[in-house]
């Protein structure tokens, strides 16, 4: 994976980061996480990227990483990670990041040194990589079930966290959103789902907000987040992890208080048990 490097702290100059519900006064753009000023209309998914398991017949249940264009689900580049039995609880590295006017690099990988279990590595492209070699990729493509990298616009990012099955359980590890020079971890919920009678789904929001146009893949970001994943029931789809870019509307109104739902990490964070 071909990381940026990226300044610690909460601000650098080019931006600021509003979490909690505590905005700061932006310099160029704000980047805010799960926050509860923060009101979301209208969203439209333009590509999203997935790590699930996937029952296999006969054959032995994976790990797969996809990247599809637009809302659409496990139809475009795909990747089999290997089998469930093998990677269960094997502590895996996500990343996701932008090169402008490249494309889009998705991957999963072992961290190093390796934890036990065997090591894997995938990675997957979308956008074109006219300066970039893609040979060592597992996949990758200018367009996405057609929907072509250059012509992407997004301003904001969905974390979807689930498990189904009572039998199963994932845990997202040190989510770290990097952009403008800075790496923004405040805000974030780290969720651990353990499967019970009720299927569990976390879901996250990171939302840039910039000059009118702003497009957030014409900016070098990364994404990045420990997955530890267990799969017994063998059911596909069970256990998942997905991140979708999305073009939305929202607004921003303070709430009175710092206190209230950002205080105790809600913010546009839905914890839900689904029928």
């Amino acid at each position: 994976m071909r990381k940026k490097t990226a300044c610690a702290g909460v601000a650098c100059a080019a931006g600021v980061v509003a979490f909690l519900g505590a905005a700061l006064p932006a310099v160029a753009s704000t980047v805010y996480i799960n926050d509860p000023s923060v009101t979301v209309s209208g969203a439209s998914t333009v590509s999203n990227q997935i790590f699930r398991n996937s029952e296999g017949g006969a054959a032995p249940s994976t790990w797969d990483m996809s990247m599809n264009g637009g809302s659409m689900l496990q139809n475009g580049l795909q990747h089999n990670l290997g089998n469930v039995s093998n990677l269960n609880n094997n502590l895996l590295h996500f990343s996701l990041q932008n090169i402008p006017g490249q494309g889009l690099v998705y991957g999963i990988t072992t961290p190093t040194p390796p934890q036990p279990g065997p090591a894997l590595s995938g990675e997957l492209g979308w956008g074109p990589f006219a300066a970039i070699d893609t040979t060592g990729f597992d996949g990758a493509a200018a367009a996405v079930n057609s929907v072509s990298y250059v012509n992407a616009a997004y301003n904001s990012l969905r974390l979807e966290a689930s498990v189904r099955e009572s039998s199963d359980s994932l845990a997202i590890q040190g989510l770290t959103f990097s952009i403008f020079g800075n790496d923004y971890t405040s805000g974030f919920i780290d969720p651990t789902l353990v499967g019970g009678a009720n299927p569990l789904e976390v879901i996250q929001r990171i939302v840039v907000d910039g000059v009118m146009g702003f497009n957030l893949n014409n900016e070098a970001w990364t994404l990045t987040a420990s997955i530890l994943a267990n799969s017994v029931s063998l059911e596909s789809d069970s256990v998942r992890f997905r991140v979708f870019q999305e073009q939305v509307a929202f607004v921003v109104i303070p709430l009175p208080g710092a206190a209230g739902l950002g205080a105790l990490g809600l913010g546009l964070v839905a914890i839900r048990r689904r029928r």
